[in-house]
């Protein structure tokens, strides 16, 4: 019998291993990120040749170029490599906390407090790329649990201080809730959220947001309310004010009511069923008692601004994200689909960017006019000095005439093409909770585009090494927050009505752009009198940038954001009765 024997075959060629465009980039960025932290180390006490703002810059694009290697390279040596870089800035930044708040004026490293949330987030940034490409257990364990540990500690411990050191909460302390919000949603990004550990992470970061927030509104109204007691529903006169005592009936049977809704919903999970049932029904019976007892406590001292504005806030962050990942609810699966169906495609990166990249130059033009050289040294800008952001300058608001005919001209124009629109319709939801759920997940991407000028503008606070008055920032994200409900409803109402993305951009930029033209005609001309010019002043209100440039002053006008309020509920009910149309049709 005969063997059967393969051919012979050649040596395989060889060749040498040479480096990638991927490894090229990540070697020069690491290059210029090391230079560029040597300058600025070195900079702290004598200037050098290199200028620190250029040593910034490469820092700043060497990290970028770094990111970019460890999310395109995927080999055994760069991701352990990248991984233990991001385990070991996890470290320093909880060196760099002890350090701050422990060591004081002995510890030689020049604002090490500053530096640690950027630190904790360039760890967050590694380790989690590591783990996209990582494939042995342990090193997944050991991220996971690194990634849990810091979120825990980060997010438990912004809000225990937070409650016991309120002023801890303005400025780091917002920096430090949302990275410690951003470790956990990585932690949760990687595990199972229906069952098992995922869900015991969801819930409790659920139910430390919920706490937060019933501490936030609590420490603002009980006091006031307690210390006031009877007096406070009657008028000049001592005489028992009807209004006053209907509204406080009002407020009573509305707390009664969330908790009603909040027991007797089936859809949320048990520990916010729990949850609202017991807040509806303290808040009901704290009003109660301040009506008919005046109890002896000490003058309370003013919580709300901002104290008691950023703690809620940020347990209203945490609250929303546990819901998205643990309730059943339609409305909050759908927001849930929406909001993650922006980050599929290009689009969401490109606009994040650009936003970003917009809100530096308008942040970088702003530095300009406050710090305006004088014969002596910079000349004194007076508060609040963010009357002169606006936000960003002129750029923010004529660059929202372009992000919203971005963000909402899919929104129901893609599904009239691709021919799911009419299982959309047809599903066993209604037409308000498909309408809000595409509303609420533009809307929270649309508030994400804001959260660089933040960002900057606490930059400026610890490089400038001076305080000044923050309060009219939160009365501008408000604004711009009310004024986008108004834009994104409005876009998604023109989507509604074609199948032609294109169509719908242009007649919401449109829309946009007459709006902006409303603040300019009334900014720059002079012509009319009496009701015609009234009648223009009126309309100037619909010009959101006026309501910006107010709030940013330090003035809120709550006239403004009624009108966008109001605005953003009669877009949402013709987007309502267009689908209702179509429907029938």
């Amino acid at each position: 019998m005969s063997e059967l024997r393969s051919a012979e075959l050649a040596p395989s060629e060889e060749r040498t291993d040479e480096p990638g465009f991927t490894q090229i980039v990540g070697l020069a960025g690491a290059g210029f990120a090391v230079l560029g932290i040597i300058v600025i180390a070195f900079s702290q006490s004598s200037p050098r040749m290199i200028p620190v703002s250029w040593a910034y810059m490469m820092t700043a694009a060497g990290l970028l170029a770094m990111f970019y290697h460890a999310l395109r390279d995927g080999s055994l040596e760069i991701r352990r490599a990248y991984f233990w870089i991001g385990v070991a800035l996890l470290a320093v930044m909880g060196v760099s906390i002890a350090l701050a708040q422990f060591g004081g004026d002995r510890v030689p490293l020049v604002k090490s407090l500053a530096w640690a949330p950027l630190l904790g987030f360039l760890g967050l940034v590694f380790t989690t790329t590591a783990l996209r490409h990582e494939t042995d257990d342990w090193h997944v364990r050991l991220g996971l649990q690194a990634l849990l540990i810091a979120g825990t500690v980060l997010s438990i411990g912004t809000v225990v201080l937070a409650v016991i050191l309120p002023d801890t909460i303005v400025g780091p302390g917002v920096l430090y809730g949302l990275l410690g919000l951003g470790f956990v949603m990585a932690f949760l990004s990687r595990v199972d959220t229906g069952d098992g550990p995922g869900f015991l992470v969801a819930s409790a970061l659920g139910v430390l947001g919920g706490a937060a927030l019933l501490y936030a509104l609590g420490r603002a109204v009980f006091p006031t309310i307690l210390y006031e007691g009877p007096p406070a529903l009657k008028n000049a006169y001592q005489v028992l004010d009807p209004w006053k005592t209907l509204a406080r009936g009002a407020i009573v049977l509305f707390c009664v009511g969330v908790a009603a809704w909040g027991g007797l919903n089936r859809n949320l999970p048990a520990w916010l069923r729990g949850g609202l049932a017991l807040l509806g029904l303290g808040f009901a019976g704290v009003f109660v008692a301040a009506s008919v007892n005046t109890f002896a406590l000490p003058s309370p001292k003013p919580f709300l601004v901002p104290h008691g504005l950023l703690l809620g806030g940020l347990g209203l962050v945490y609250l929303a994200f546990s819901l998205g990942l643990v309730s059943d609810s339609p409305l909050i699966a759908m927001t849930r689909r929406e909001l993650a169906s922006y980050f599929y495609s290009p689009i969401a990166y490109v606009v994040l960017l650009g936003m970003a990249v917009i809100e530096f130059i308008g942040y970088w033009l702003f530095l300009g006019v406050i710090l305006r050289a004088g014969p002596t040294g910079p000349r004194p800008f007076p508060e609040p000095v963010l009357q002169a952001f606006v936000p960003g300058t002129f750029l923010g608001p004529i660059a929202v005439v372009f992000l919203i005919p971005a963000l909402t001209m899919r929104l129901f124009s893609e599904e009239r093409r691709s021919g799911t629109m009419e299982v959309l319709i047809t599903a066993p939801v209604s037409e308000w909770t498909i309408v809000l759920s595409k509303f609420l997940g533009s809307w929270f991407f649309y508030m994400l585009t804001w959260l660089p000028m933040g960002l900057y503008l606490l930059g400026l606070r610890f490089e400038g090494g001076q305080a000044f008055d923050y309060r009219p920032l939160l009365g501008l994200y408000i604004a711009i927050g009310v004024c986008g409900m108004g834009f994104v409803a409005m876009g998604l109402f023109f989507s509604s009505l074609t199948k032609n993305q294109i169509i719908a951009a242009v007649l919401t930029f449109m829309a946009m752009l007459l709006m902006l033209s409303l603040y300019w005609y009334t900014y720059f001309t002079r012509v009319g009198e009496g009701a015609i010019r009234e009648l223009l002043n009126a309309l100037s209100i619909a010009s959101y940038w006026s309501t910006w440039e107010q709030a940013a002053s330090g003035q809120l006008m709550v006239r403004d954001l009624v009108l966008h309020g109001s605005l953003a509920v009669f877009w949402l009910f013709l987007t309502v009765k267009s689908l209702e149309s179509r429907k029938w049709g």
